[in-house]
């Protein structure tokens, strides 16, 4: 199969492949996408270079791992990350069906139908389409937990711990809770978690703002009154909140990604039909840059900043319900 040398594979994980081979499935990323037209030679082809990477990093075969090369990737953690991002796109292209059929049939709606009935599908990717981010509405944790325990079954989870989390999980819908699933007690009070990614989000939204071209400064005002505090408030969550709950190389590879999601969709908007098929186009979206796009489309950030004032609004109210002479 011959390979379009103009064209740069592209992996959410953004981990920085830069061959020179033709991006991956682009018409598959998620379980959504899993009906879409592929292209069988395309995986046939992603499949060889996946074998000939496990080769390559055989222990047997390869002295130094740090030096490890695999296109334009250097080191054995890198190309590790590019294998299982490929290797998660093979699935889904190969057998998305499936795992939509399995999320289907772990809906609360799948009783009324016979096991084999199409509907399971449908019922599934419709679910698999459904963006809310990390923070998911509470009323949905029973149905989440039943579609997470049948797809721990198609998982690569050593096999105690699948059963392990499984069964913790479901113990969750009857009240009891196992050590897995138990949180820590590390000091931290109400919300600290839910409030650290809201706190995230917002800081992605500062460089998804900068890419665009918007001052640094005026970036964080703008990003600052929308969840209701002050700049400097706002700057102390990228340079000392977040680090209690996230280590420094993930949010500086999340602004980076939100920074770059910005700079691509300021050339969208200059270029409407940029990356448009039907117009002819040859580029393509990155699918971590286009899941940013997603993330703050039609206004979402003030939603999600919406969200993390009800949840300090919370917190506030059950702490002075604990101490009512706290103030």
């Amino acid at each position: 199969m011959q390979h379009d040398a103009r064209l740069k594979i592209q992996p959410l994980s953004r981990i920085g492949l830069n061959t020179k081979e033709k991006v991956a499935m682009k018409s598959i990323l998620e379980l959504r996408d899993a009906r879409n037209e592929l292209d069988r030679e395309e995986i046939h082809w992603f499949l060889d270079q996946l074998l000939d990477l496990r080769k390559l990093s055989d222990p047997k075969n390869c002295d130094d791992p740090a030096t490890l090369p695999f296109g334009e990737l250097t080191g054995k953690n890198a190309t590790a990350e590019w294998a299982v991002f490929m290797a998660r796109r093979i699935l889904i292209a190969a057998a998305g069906w499936a795992i939509n059929h399995k999320i289907g049939r772990a809906l609360p709606s799948a009783d009324a139908a016979s096991a084999d009935d199409h509907e399971h599908e449908i019922a599934g990717n419709a679910e698999a389409s459904i963006f809310t981010g990390t923070i998911r509405d509470q009323s949905r944790a029973l149905a989440d937990r039943a579609v997470a325990r049948a797809l721990l079954d198609t998982s690569v989870f050593p096999p105690g711990l699948a059963s392990n989390l499984k069964a913790a999980m479901r113990a969750l819908d009857f009240g009891e809770v196992w050590p897995i699933v138990s949180p820590e007690n590390i000091g931290l009070h109400g919300s600290s978690y839910t409030l650290a990614q809201y706190k995230l989000v917002a800081v992605e939204y500062v460089n998804f703002l900068v890419g665009q071209g918007v001052r640094k400064k005026a970036a964080e005002e703008r990003v600052a009154n929308i969840f209701g505090v002050s700049s400097v408030t706002l700057k102390t969550w990228g340079s000392r909140d977040l680090l209690r709950f996230f280590k420094g190389e993930a949010i500086s590879e999340i602004t980076q990604t939100a920074r770059a999601a910005g700079k691509l969709w300021a050339v969208k908007q200059d270029d409407p039909d940029y990356a448009k098929r039907s117009k002819g186009r040859g580029e393509t979206i990155p699918g971590d840059l286009y899941l940013v796009w997603k993330r703050f489309e039609d206004n979402l950030i003030n939603l999600i900043a919406l969200e993390y004032k009800e949840t300090l609004r919370k917190d506030k109210a059950r702490s002075e319900h604990r101490d009512p002479d706290a103030n």
